[in-house]
């Protein structure tokens, strides 16, 4: 709890008031919620959804709604259903609109009163926005990742994401778009013209604060040494703590 409430507040040092988290395990709810709490910090929920489906992932929904009954629904921005469950393939998209719906009623009978969304990539929004998803959340919800378009140099990542954003807009009218996970390695190997490191880094995320910072969530405040290297060797490589200063110029 000390280690979970002193980077919490080291967070909020460097400009935040909001963090997401994405999912409930780890006590996540307890010893988080109390360290936002003191820190004055607002939480953006996950339920995660892996490859054992939905029905795995139903618990949380009530553990969320057992808590925040408990701890107040005054810590919460938003809560995510899902991260790229549909990319992954661990659900289809009628599944996860259901599953969606149904996690709101829950969420609504315990106190819950804001919103609700999903996160998948572009093109799963492009294939099953409008068909699916778009009458089940509150708002888009969208992981945009510039490094993983082999076009995108690092200084450019903020007019990516600024213009995926745009397009965004066009599949749910009249819904807000957040960009729920952005970000660029700090090590790794070159996607053509994205090339990580942490001066590239910088350069992205400074690009990106400047362009969409407050429609944007940044991945992630270390790096994640448990997770496998991935393509590019680069998803081990994602903190970006350092990055940003108590300047307080991001959200």
């Amino acid at each position: 709890m000390d280690a979970v409430s002193r980077d919490i507040k080291a967070i909020k040092k460097k400009g935040f008031d909001i963090i997401r988290v994405y999912s409930t395990d780890c006590s996540a709810l307890s010893f988080v919620g109390e360290a936002c709490r003191e820190a004055g910090v607002r939480i953006i929920l996950g339920v995660y959804i892996n490859q054992s489906g939905i029905s795995a992932a139903e618990k949380q929904v009530q553990d969320i709604a057992d808590w925040a009954h408990a701890a107040q629904w005054e810590l919460v921005e938003l809560i995510v259903v899902g991260n790229e469950a549909i990319k992954n393939g661990y659900c289809d998209p009628p599944e996860l609109a259901a599953f969606i719906k149904t996690a709101k009623a829950t969420f609504k009978a315990s106190g819950y009163r804001g919103r609700v969304t999903t996160a998948e990539t572009f093109n799963v929004w492009q294939s099953h926005g409008a068909s699916y998803l778009c009458e089940a959340v509150d708002l888009i919800g969208a992981n945009i990742h510039p490094y993983f378009d082999h076009n995108v140099a690092a200084p450019k990542a903020g007019e990516f994401v600024a213009s995926q954003l745009e397009e965004l807009r066009k599949i749910c009218p009249d819904q807000d778009v957040l960009n729920l996970e952005t970000g660029w390695p700090n090590a790794g190997e070159p996607n053509g013209a994205a090339v990580p490191g942490k001066e590239e880094q910088i350069a992205a995320i400074d690009s990106i604060v400047n362009e969409v910072g407050s429609q944007s969530v940044f991945f992630s405040y270390g790096d994640d040494w448990w997770k496998e290297p991935g393509p590019h060797n680069v998803e081990q490589h994602w903190g970006c703590a350092g990055v940003f200063t108590s300047r307080g110029k991001q959200q």
